[in-house]
């Protein structure tokens, strides 16, 4: 669908530059923008797909854990009470 939204920006911007070269470089603006929009849109569809593979790895390692029957994460002692059963 953006790349829809583009290439029919393009096309306008084609037909209104060719037209009215007064205004050629306000158009180019716009056109930089719209790529700059869309690299920007690419970059969050990336960082959303890395988001949700780091999640679902998430899961299965917990899921592993509870399989093997081990300590899950937020269970395990901390510096502190380690110390402790040191001392004694």
């Amino acid at each position: 669908m953006k790349d829809a939204i583009i290439d029919k920006f393009v096309k306008e911007f084609e037909a209104k530059a060719l037209k009215d070269e007064a205004q050629t470089e306000f158009w180019y603006a716009q056109y930089f923008k719209m790529l700059d929009i869309r690299d920007c849109m690419e970059g969050l569809i990336k960082k959303q797909s890395a988001n949700n593979t780091h999640l679902e790895v998430g899961k299965k390692v917990r899921q592993a854990i509870k399989e093997i029957e081990g300590v899950m994460p937020e269970n395990l002692l901390s510096v502190e009470n380690i110390k402790q059963i040191a001392k004694k």
